[in-house]
């Protein structure tokens, strides 16, 4: 009587539920893929793409060494060659189709990328992961997975041959895709590449198995096979490229309960001109020198062109990357024109002039002597660049002049602390904001700094180096370029864009800057270009003429020399080997110098004196907005 009254309950009272629980048993599920958003350029250029390709795929039973598999293998064997063969040998032929397969992925492997054994070890924890899960056998367990991917059509076709010969077992092709790189090399530094995912990823992104369900952990998480964004534009945009998976599930035997379909990434537009990029970087290559150039849009803050040279190529960056990574002497890996910061040299003196004037302790009329050394130290130190000295300057000709005594006067008596808030209301001392990983902040000193590392606060010969760009200033590329773009516009700061379609906010501040003081600035930068006596006017009027007005300010900054680990201790010190030595070759400015449009900035390392290596860079770079319409029309 229990157990009819238990059975009774069972059916109809819990029927219904036991019901569901039944169906739900026989249900499997098939997770969708999609493809990666793109990223293109500020004219729609491709710039990264998820390209169609093969997986080449083994049998999980053949991953899990499955003794019914192979029982089943073993005797298809025998079938296919007849009953002239031993059992003995069908067998030793099963296992020497494993060893040429598995053998066959290993080569591809080397050719494509990636690592098979480890791959395969991924696939055994995923499956046994989702069979815990349910408590049952699962569809994964019959299926073939990808180990080695991005295989190309050519590939493909040789592969399709070797798998209907039936040398192979246990192996498949299947349709899939990966991520290409039109341009190669071309702004690769921003572009960025995508890699694996590791198990730090894992952590720190994906859901734990107390936190949401197991479908939807599978939809949301990053799973094993799963690629991610490195570095430049691939990392920062992450959210926005990565897509979305979906799913169907299968009640047996076969038929589709439910859809949900994924959902392609979100295409990812950059402010970047990649054809005037790949100008500037051709004209790059020609310097002979490792350096950066950052070209803005003036109105809007959009980085028209962002070079750091040298570049690789993105296509080939996982199997090349020992060789890049090992490159001490030219670091090709390192995004230089955001990612190192370098002491800045005179290219600042026209921010010194107008914190100085911002502050009142110059004004535009104000003459101070210059006769080559500094009043305030014992040793005259810093000196100016010309010894025997400038005698008498006002403001505008001390930026035309580039007098370096003019500058320590102003850096005297504003004081580091102040002069170091200026630097930062320019954009010195703190990222520039545009979401690139690399980005660094460079380095405006503040004393609480001072005094946590050093156990010390400002002295005067902080301001005095400070103020021509030496000393504690370091500076990026692209924050030169983006505080020449404050003084184009009279004293408005627009932290620099790249990301067009998403990415983080934006800053902007106006400077309490009085228009005379600008003005005084802008004349002093265009006499640097135009006046006999300007630092750029020798450089300036080489090869053919410019045929815009350009405002500018050379600078030469001196550094210490490049070593490398000669002798293996891991630590670089002043017994190593030196590979490049010399001063930093910069110059910096806008154009035109009425109403500017664009502003620009280029480093050269190690290349000498600004004027006269810098400068054409820089005019080239000029010409060259102004072919591509950046500069009063042009060609488009």
């Amino acid at each position: 009587m229990i157990i009819i009254g238990r059975l009774g309950w069972m059916q109809l009272v819990m029927g219904g539920y036991y019901r569901r629980e039944a169906e739900r048993s026989l249900q499997s599920v098939e997770l969708l893929d999609a493809s990666r958003g793109r990223i293109l350029d500020r004219k729609g250029r491709i710039l990264a793409v998820d390209e169609a390709c093969f997986d080449f795929c083994l049998d999980y039973r053949l991953i899990s060494n499955n003794p019914w598999w192979k029982e089943s293998q073993v005797n298809s064997i025998l079938d296919q060659l007849g009953r002239g063969i031993t059992r003995a040998e069908a067998v030793a032929e099963f296992d020497r189709r494993v060893t040429y397969t598995l053998g066959l992925a290993r080569t591809l492997a080397s050719e494509f990328g990636g690592n098979v054994d480890r791959q395969m070890e991924k696939i055994l924890r995923k499956v046994e992961r989702i069979r815990r899960a349910v408590n049952r056998t699962v569809r994964e367990e019959l299926m073939f997975h990808p180990v080695v991917f991005g295989i190309d059509d050519p590939s493909a076709n040789e592969l399709r041959k070797l798998l209907e010969e039936g040398g192979i077992t246990g192996a498949c092709l299947k349709p899939s895709h990966r991520r290409v790189y039109p341009c190669g090399k071309s702004a690769c530094h921003i572009i960025g590449v995508t890699g694996p995912v590791y198990q730090e990823d894992v952590e720190k992104h994906n859901l734990r198995a107390d936190e949401a369900s197991w479908l939807k952990r599978s939809l949301v998480n990053y799973l094993p096979g799963d690629t991610i964004g490195r570095t430049g534009v691939e990392m920062a945009a992450e959210s926005c490229l990565r897509p979305r998976r979906g799913y169907k599930r299968y009640s047996l035997p076969g038929e589709i309960d439910n859809t949900v379909q994924a959902m392609e990434g979100e295409d990812v537009y950059l402010t970047i001109d990649i054809k005037l990029q790949g100008h500037l970087e051709n004209l790059f290559e020609k310097t002979g020198h490792t350096g950066a150039i950052v070209v803005i849009d003036v109105d809007t803050g959009e980085i028209l062109a962002m070079v750091s040279w040298p570049v690789y190529n993105l296509n080939r960056y996982w199997k090349d990357y020992e060789m890049l990574s090992g490159d001490r002497c030219n670091l090709p890996l390192c995004p230089r024109a955001f990612a190192s910061a370098y002491a800045p040299g005179s290219i600042v003196k026209p921010v010194t002039a107008l914190a100085g004037l911002g502050e009142g302790v110059v004004d535009l009329e104000d003459l101070k002597f210059c006769n080559g050394s500094n009043p305030h130290s014992s040793k005259g130190i810093p000196h100016c660049w010309n010894r025997s000295g400038h005698g008498n300057l006002q403001l505008v000709d001390a930026i035309c002049h580039s007098c370096n005594i003019y500058f320590v006067e102003i850096g005297h008596e504003m004081g580091a602390a102040s002069l170091s808030k200026w630097f930062r209301l320019f954009g010195f001392g703190s990222k520039p904001g545009t979401g690139l990983p690399s980005e660094k902040a460079g380095g405006a000193v503040s004393e609480n700094w001072l005094r946590s590392h050093f156990g010390r606060g400002h002295v005067p010969s902080d301001a005095w180096l400070m103020s021509i760009g030496q000393g504690s200033l370091h500076a990026t590329c692209l924050q030169v370029c983006s505080a020449m773009s404050v003084i184009s516009r009279g004293g408005s700061y627009v932290s620099p864009k790249v990301l067009r379609n998403c990415g983080p906010g934006r800053e902007n501040r106006t400077l309490q800057l009085a228009e005379s003081h600008i003005e005084a600035v802008r004349r002093g930068m265009y006499m640097v270009v135009n006046d006999p006596l300007g630092t750029a006017y020798k450089a300036w009027r080489q090869g053919i003429p410019l045929d815009v007005e350009v405002c500018g300010k050379t600078g030469t900054a001196e550094v210490p020399p490049m070593r490398i680990d000669s002798n293996g201790d891991g630590v670089v010190n002043a017994s190593d080997e030196i590979i490049k030595k010399g001063d930093h070759a910069w110059f910096a400015g806008f154009a035109p110098c009425s109403n500017p449009e664009i502003a620009f900035a280029v480093l050269l390392e190690y290349a000498g004196k600004g004027g006269a290596n810098a400068a054409p860079v820089a005019k080239r770079t000029v010409r060259w907005c102004r072919r591509m319409g950046y500069l009063g029309g042009g060609e488009k």
